[in-house]
This record gives C-alpha cells, structure tokens and sequence, in this order.
C-alpha cells in the first residue's frame, strides 16, 4: 500500500494547553485557556494513557502540518509537525522514508487514526541485540524528615535517536505507577537529563506541567545521555 493512498487525516479538536501562540492571534478567552494551569488530576489522566512505538516507516507530508502513516499493522497514524519538524519535513506532498514515530493518542473517544504531536525520529543506523542505552537515573524524594534516594535500574533505550516526547512521557509513567507522582500533593519536581560535562548540557523537564508541544519534536543522541536526575 502506499501511503499517498492514505486519506487526509483530520485535524485533531483542541490544542495542547502548554503550546507556545502569539497572543495577539488569540482572544482573551482563548488566551484563558491556553494559560490555565494544568491539574494533577489531567496530567495524571495524559501520563497513564497507552503509548504506541512503531519504527522504520514511511509517512507522508501533504499540504497541511501533518505527516500521515500506515504502519505494518495497517493502523493510520496522523502526527503532527511542530518544532524542529516543521524545518526538517518541510517539503509538502512528499514521502518521508525510514521513521520511527512514538505515539500518544491525542483528544477523547476512539478514532480510527491516532492522532498525535511530535515523537518522530530516524530510524537506527546499527543493529542491537540488547538495548542502544541504560542510562543510571536516580529518583530523589524530598520529605520532611530528609531525601531517600533510590536508582531506576530496569530503563532501557532501544533507539539511537530518541524524541524528548519519549524520554519524558516514559519517565512520568514509572513515576505515576511506582512513586505516586499526581497524588495527593505530589504534583512538583524535575528531571533533568544529563548529556555533557557542562552545566548547559541538560534537559529539563517541569513535572507540574506537561511537557511543551514544541519540545515534543526535539531529539537527542540517546548514547550521549551520562545520567538522569529526578527531583520528588
């Protein structure tokens, strides 16, 4: 099949409350809601969702800020440019060879295509028989009566390029699931990836607020990352 048989996707309602507008195109109501803060209750209902990896696909750029594919499985994926995507796919009415894409549907209710921003990278250039990276990330929690410090020692990376949407969302899960991130009070704190000697050589992700749109495009080196650093 191919893919410029793919019927043009529709674009998903809404749009993420963290993505970065010019104010003046907004409304006062508009601007209200794209600056309302996020609840631990939402960010716990996004960062539970089910996520989708599919690699080494071709996905199609037609005349709209998507990219569209079929995978192996014949499911339709709509994923939308922001970012540095919007610079690196570019070219309209073109196939795009060799993708990997991370999902997280997008919006309420069951689409037949999964809609979803960012997450898009190029497919390994080597074959692994394990993983590409185990990073050594440490999970610090803050209570009154002191820090307990503990390693994640089971995260592992099977991709050479890794989109930030990934690395982010992944690690939210564990911390939903096995640190009660979301609950009760716990809705603050970092974590910060570590690829340099240099102070500069970091991302950081806020985990009161859910990872920016245009930062679900930004990519890394997954073997260059020395450490992840999670402040609770």
């Amino acid at each position: 099949m191919k893919i410029t048989t793919l019927f043009k996707a529709t674009l998903v309602a809404g749009i993420l409350a963290t993505g970065g507008y010019t104010s003046t195109l907004l409304t006062s109501t508009a601007q209200a809601t794209v600056q309302a803060p996020e609840t631990a209750a939402s960010l716990r209902a996004y960062y539970l969702k089910p996520s989708f990896t599919y690699s080494n696909l071709s996905g199609h750029r037609y005349d709209s800020d998507r990219i569209d594919f079929v995978t192996k499985h014949h499911t339709h994926a709509s994923i939308k440019l922001v970012g540095q995507d919007l610079q690196k796919y570019h070219e309209k009415n073109k196939t795009y060879e060799g993708l990997n894409i991370f999902v997280v549907p997008e919006g309420t209710g069951k689409q037949a295509t999964l809609n979803s921003i960012g997450g898009i990278t190029k497919k390994n250039e080597y074959q692994y028989y394990d993983y590409v990276s185990r990073p050594m990330i440490t999970v610090n929690q803050h209570f009154q009566a002191g820090v307990i410090s503990t390693r994640l020692t089971n995260f592992t990376i099977a991709k050479e390029e890794i989109s930030l949407k990934e690395l982010d969302f992944k690690l939210r899960q564990i911390l939903v699931k096995q640190y009660g991130l979301y609950q009760k009070e716990l809705s603050h704190g970092t974590i910060v990836i570590k690829t340099g000697d240099n102070p500069s050589d970091k991302y950081t992700f806020e985990l009161d607020k859910k990872l920016q749109a245009h930062r679900m495009s930004d990519v890394i080196d997954s073997r260059t990352i020395k450490s992840i650093d999670i402040k609770l």
